[in-house]
């Protein structure tokens, strides 16, 4: 982990957090026949914005520490937490179905807070009780996700 990769992730999350708020906007920009598809869009948005800001396809396997309940090893990978921490949260805003308004406040509320995370790591080093507090939220989102998966998959 560089200051650098700390900083472009404090400016990826202000970026989503621009998206969130300018959602209708760009959703009938995108797909003027079909403007707001609700919190599933919006997801889909944020989740493949995400994806592009981690330099992968949509297209490609997903790496395992994006979505995975054990993260692994953090040091030198703190802004891959923040982020897999992110996609995590707006996943499940869409798995359980959230009110668009309450996804979209849930999404801005988690950008801004893992922005400053970020911000603050990149000048002061990483806190580890920070650090400890995202990484058990990450694994308990990653939990969720897996038993959401696991129960779409016996449908």
């Amino acid at each position: 982990m560089t200051s650098a990769d700390l900083n472009t992730w404090a400016s990826n999350f202000s970026a989503l957090r621009d998206m969130l708020d300018n959602y209708e906007s760009e959703a009938a920009r995108i797909n003027p026949n079909s403007p707001n598809q609700g919190t599933s869009q919006l997801v889909a948005f944020q989740y493949g914005t995400c994806l592009s800001m981690l330099d992968l396809a949509p297209w490609q396997e997903k790496p395992a520490w994006l979505d995975a309940v054990e993260f692994g090893p953090t040091a030198g990978n703190e802004h891959k937490l923040l982020a897999s921490r992110y996609v995590l949260e707006a996943t499940l805003n869409h798995v359980d179905n959230v009110p668009l308004e309450q996804a979209r406040t849930a999404l801005r509320n988690s950008a801004d807070r893992l922005e400053q995370f970020a911000i603050r790591w990149a000048e002061e080093g990483v806190d580890s009780a920070e650090l400890d507090a995202i990484a058990t939220e990450r694994r308990a989102l990653a939990g969720r996700a897996k038993k959401a998966a696991a129960a779409v998959s016996q449908q």
